[in-house]
């Protein structure tokens, strides 16, 4: 995605489906994330597939880019 240096991407409800994960990794194209957004701060519920629940918090950091960490 390329982005205007000044705009700010908003994720506030909009729900994401993973396409592709890595070898070792749990979440799948059945794990759905519900996200939210009030300024910088970004989190998400997610579950699905071999996910009973997940949660992850974020900052939003320039062009949109985020520090995740999940649990």
């Amino acid at each position: 995605m390329n982005l205007d240096r000044n705009m700010k991407l908003n994720l506030d409800g909009k729900v994401f489906k993973s396409i592709s994960n890595t070898s070792n990794g749990e979440v799948g194209s059945d794990t759905i994330f519900h996200y939210h957004q009030k300024g910088d701060q970004v989190w998400a519920e997610y579950s699905g597939g071999s996910v009973s629940k997940g949660q992850l918090i974020a900052i939003m950091k320039e062009h949109g880019v985020l520090d995740i960490k999940y649990h």
